[in-house]
């Protein structure tokens, strides 16, 4: 996952990005087999508000069949814990499901409760299949005044969304709690995405400062 450009204004003033929320996201080459995929749309799923399935399976990487699957959205996770949070807390995988949009279905804005990190990986769409869009109430430079200003250019710091192209292999990482839906699918192909939960276990924080706790969510 490429690093974030930062846009350097002079020799003095080098901005830096602080409380920043961390979305990685990846166009990979990663494709699923016919076997992988056929796993995916042979499970049972339920309707969801805008015409969106959901998978009843929520351990969906576990079957054996996508073991495959499995290793490489685990890998990209170790990735954007090491190389992006740069925490070496281990992170577990606590859910794992599939949704599929038919056209003119659409994924309503939400968050993963309880969920340090979530994961979307999309299986198949196509180029009218929408976008994967994230929101916050304000933008950083926002915080404490409710006007807008005259933007030249959208970054990170004066925008309060931020939207992602998707295409078949795509992969996005972020926090739980941030904000966000999938705009109207038009493809004529099924959206198909694979979701999933992760939280971090074992020791966290340090018995010096006395808020050390152990957690296994296995």
């Amino acid at each position: 996952m490429g690093d974030w450009m930062i846009p350097r204004i002079n020799e003095s003033m080098t901005p830096n990005y602080f409380n920043a929320i961390p979305l990685a996201a990846e166009p990979t080459d990663f494709v699923l087999k016919a076997s992988e995929k056929k796993v995916i749309t042979g499970l049972e799923y339920f309707g969801y508000p805008g015409k969106v399935s959901v998978s009843r399976d929520y351990k969906v990487l576990e079957h054996k069949a996508l073991k495959r699957v499995k290793k490489f959205i685990l890998s990209k996770v170790k990735q954007y814990t090491e190389d992006i949070l740069q925490i070496r807390n281990q992170v577990c995988m606590t859910q794992s499901w599939s949704t599929i949009n038919k056209k003119g279905s659409s994924h309503h804005e939400h968050t993963h409760p309880n969920a340090f990190l979530s994961l979307v990986y999309y299986v198949d769409c196509d180029e009218k299949s929408g976008d994967l869009t994230f929101i916050t109430e304000r933008s950083s430079i926002q915080q404490g005044y409710n006007f807008n200003y005259n933007v030249i250019k959208h970054n990170v710091f004066n925008a309060s969304g931020w939207t992602f192209q998707t295409k078949p292999g795509f992969i996005c990482i972020f926090p739980g709690h941030v904000r966000h839906f999938s705009s109207t699918h038009d493809g004529d192909r099924d959206r198909i995405i694979i979701g999933a939960n992760f939280f971090v276990e074992g020791d966290i924080g340090q018995l010096d400062n006395t808020d050390m706790m152990r957690l296994d969510v296995s």
